[in-house]
């Protein structure tokens, strides 16, 4: 479903809204936890889960907080 943009394409509102509500959809649909277990565990496999690359990870703070909320503001940002 991800994928690239190329510089050229553009996303409509409407298709930035749907492509949000499908990704963190299919995330809540999701059979088990989405989460690491217990507090203060390890969080690098849920940033992964939701769409952060290592080279995402390698950028930000060590207690930066990629939750789910706030979504991958990385993903698609050239």
């Amino acid at each position: 479903m991800r994928r690239q943009l190329e510089k050229e394409e553009f996303m409509s509102e409407i298709d930035i809204k749907k492509t949000v509500r499908e990704t963190y959809g299919s995330i809540a649909e999701t059979k088990g936890s989405c989460c690491p277990g217990g507090c203060g565990g390890d969080n690098t496999e849920f940033a992964k889960a939701i769409g952060y690359s290592d080279g995402d990870l390698q950028m930000v703070p060590e207690d930066a907080n990629l939750g789910l909320s706030c979504g991958n503001s990385f993903f698609n940002r050239d």
